[in-house]
């Protein structure tokens, strides 16, 4: 046995990534210990797609579908506006695949 694993299965597994294609993957907030809503802090990965082309017509990058405030903000949301951003951009990608 390892040092740090205590049996049952090889130590400890990371719970799996969303898929790849889920960008609208961003869950809000967690129960607490006495069924209170609590903040979830963990950071947001960036919708980024590194198909980085802005389309001024539609005021967004036709890869994330963020708007420009969007994308230069992104570093300074918190956790919790960026997973409003991430719903936002995947309600425009949506629009304009319809």
């Amino acid at each position: 046995m390892n040092p740090g694993d205590h049996g049952g299965g090889g130590g400890f597994h990371p719970p799996p990534a969303p898929d790849e294609g889920d960008r609208a993957y961003a869950p809000a907030a967690t129960t607490g210990s006495v069924g209170t809503e609590v903040a979830d802090a963990r950071p947001v990965p960036s919708p980024c797609v590194r198909v980085c082309l802005y389309d001024p017509a539609a005021g967004v990058c036709q890869g994330c579908h963020r708007t420009l405030d969007e994308i230069t903000d992104w570093p300074i949301y918190t956790p919790e506006e960026q997973r409003e951003v991430v719903l936002r951009a995947a309600r425009r990608a949506a629009s304009a695949r319809a």
